[in-house]
């Protein structure tokens, strides 16, 4: 009886980790889209016609700030 409660433990972890790397393959995918997208914004400064800087456009448009430079770091090691 004990055993059969670890292999469910061990079972029930095992569809929980599926499901997380699931959402995280889904979300990494998503996030080299927008990764893409604000390179082209930054690399083509379309920002600069209502915003200082590409930092004050991400920072003011989409609410992101120094943790954003980071999940960017992170994507394109992760991708590459």
């Amino acid at each position: 009886m004990i055993q059969h409660s670890v292999e469910e433990n061990i079972g029930s972890k095992a569809l929980l980790l599926e499901q997380c790397e699931s959402i995280i393959s889904h979300g990494i995918r998503e996030f080299s889209k927008v990764e893409r997208a604000l390179d082209i914004i930054k690399k083509e400064k379309l920002y600069d016609e209502a915003y200082d800087s590409f930092e004050d456009y991400c920072i003011t448009k989409w609410r992101v700030e120094k943790e954003f430079h980071t999940l960017c770091a992170f994507n394109k090691f992760i991708i590459k």
